[in-house]
């Protein structure tokens, strides 16, 4: 996030922090990523599988469901965002309940995706860009 410019905000929301996730975990000999896979009337917002002739080595399925709250929408300044702890920002409203909400997508499309690809396992995170100034994120357990 450093790199980006405060004029970047114009364009921020979910889908810019989609794109830089995607453009950090990119690995298409490792995984099939796979962005708005519909499952069960939603959209996983980002998924992960493990390649079916990559399964020998240790790697997690994964899901990551991305929220985005904008600063001005919670009356902080990029700078009193970056000055918080993860725990005074989990405390504000707003993004607390952005949190849940990506939680429980995650849970939710978790089951079905394991079904859909016969997974034993898949790892869900719970990511809330705090503008383009913080991640919060939470690690489900595995479902």
């Amino acid at each position: 996030f450093p790199v980006l410019s405060t004029r970047d905000y114009r364009w921020s929301n979910e889908l810019a922090v989609k794109i830089m996730f995607m453009t950090v975990l990119f690995n298409d000999r490792l995984y099939m990523m796979i962005s708005e896979t519909e499952v069960n009337h939603g959209y996983i917002d980002l998924s992960l599988i493990v390649r079916p002739d990559m399964r020998r080595f240790q790697a997690l399925d994964l899901i990551l469901e991305f929220k985005y709250v904008d600063l001005d929408a919670i009356k902080l300044t990029g700078i009193e965002v970056k000055k918080k702890s993860r725990e005074e920002l989990l405390a504000l409203p707003l993004i607390r309940k952005q949190l849940e909400a990506a939680k429980q997508q995650a849970e939710r499309y978790g089951t079905n995706l394991k079904t859909r690809y016969q997974l034993k396992t898949i790892t869900c995170f719970a990511v809330v860009a705090v503008g383009l100034e913080r991640i919060v994120f939470e690690r489900l357990e595995e479902t």
